[in-house]
């Protein structure tokens, strides 16, 4: 690795290019997602508890791996972002400023409908099963600064717990970008394994960023062969290497699907309005399909009844198309003014 080639340093500035293979993945993402919470039943929180379907569910179990998914993609685009700009870690709070404009606003205003949500079912419908009842302002304080996990408070939106992780690597890029991208693949190569080996410090929660930083490793990869700073058989190497260590911490298949997604971004070229318009809401959908989904079973099974295999099926796609179009009019109407502002915004 320690050869000419490998040097990272990034002299030449390079135009950014939209990626449509990101809209893609991070639409197949965010709907794997839905897929598994939709089919998944009372066992693995599913969102729709009252539409069992043990053929979807059987279908669906590998869904929550989109989640990782999110992570490479994230370890791609974070530090790309930068690539091109005289960033140093004294620009950090600005830099974190953005993303906490282009994160939060969304996630804070899911996590308000959702609070209201429970509120109807419990003070207007008057379900004997209360969710208002436990919670606390020091677990709602908890859940908005993303420090639940440390604090032994229990997520009130099941998906914050992924923003937390993303939380932590902006902090972790915003101190180590360029050590990580800016000098040599033996570097970027070591830090990555050294960060890796932080989750196994005592008193750490068990989802912290350290237990999947190679995740995002794969993603930085990525980004270092799509900026021609290291080779395609440096780049496959480094592949082969965070993959094996992902299958020693998690197994097989969704160190598959972590690397996979690293070699799609690298060597997949694709780009069509339907994607790029579902990549676009994705993270509206990853916020409000809980909500949008227990709103539409409670319709439908008042409706339909559904009993029958075919007929849950039926009322479980409806969910998903809803879960859909309640995500496009989240991110018209919240996620993209606060992009664009955070857009305005220079890191």
């Amino acid at each position: 690795m320690a050869t000419q080639t490998t040097v990272l340093t990034p002299l030449v500035k390079s135009q950014k290019k939209h990626l449509g293979i990101l809209d893609g993945l991070r639409g197949f993402a965010a709907l794997s997602v839905v897929l598994f919470h939709f089919t998944g039943g009372v066992s693995v929180g599913g969102a729709l508890p009252k539409l069992p379907n043990q053929l979807l569910e059987t279908s669906f179990s590998w869904g929550y791996m989109g989640v990782e998914v999110f992570f490479v993609i994230s370890g791609f685009v974070i530090p790309y972002s930068l690539w091109n700009t005289d960033y140093s870690v004294l620009k950090i709070l600005p830099y974190l400023r953005k993303r906490i404009l282009r994160i939060c606003p969304p996630a804070y205003l899911s996590l308000i409908l959702l609070i209201a949500q429970w509120f109807f079912i419990d003070y207007v419908l008057h379900h004997s099963n209360e969710r208002l009842g436990s919670v606390t302002a020091k677990q709602i304080l908890d859940n908005i600064t993303f420090l639940a996990p440390f604090t032994g408070s229990s997520w009130l939106n099941g998906v914050f717990w992924t923003l937390a992780i993303e939380f932590q690597y902006y902090l972790v890029i915003g101190l180590l970008y360029r050590l990580l991208f800016c000098s040599n693949t033996i570097i970027f190569f070591v830090l990555s394994l050294l960060l890796d080996g932080v989750q196994y410090l005592p008193y750490l929660p068990n989802d912290n960023l350290f237990k999947f930083s190679l995740f995002f490793a794969l993603g930085g990869a990525t980004l270092l062969l799509h900026q021609q700073r290291i080779t395609k058989i440096v780049f496959l190497l480094l592949i082969v290497v965070f993959t094996a260590l992902l299958v020693y911490h998690f197994g097989l298949w969704l160190a598959l699907f972590g690397g996979a997604t690293a070699l799609a971004i690298a060597f997949v070229k694709v780009k069509h309005h339907a994607l790029r318009w579902l990549g676009q809401i994705s993270y509206s959908l990853y916020l409000t399909h809980f909500m949008a989904g227990a709103m539409a079973e409670f319709i439908l099974v008042k409706i339909l009844h559904p009993s029958s295999p075919g007929m849950i099926s039926f009322a479980i796609a409806g969910c998903v198309l809803f879960a859909i179009a309640f995500a496009y009019g989240f991110y018209r109407l919240v996620e993209l003014p606060f992009h664009k502002l955070a857009q305005r915004l220079v890191a």
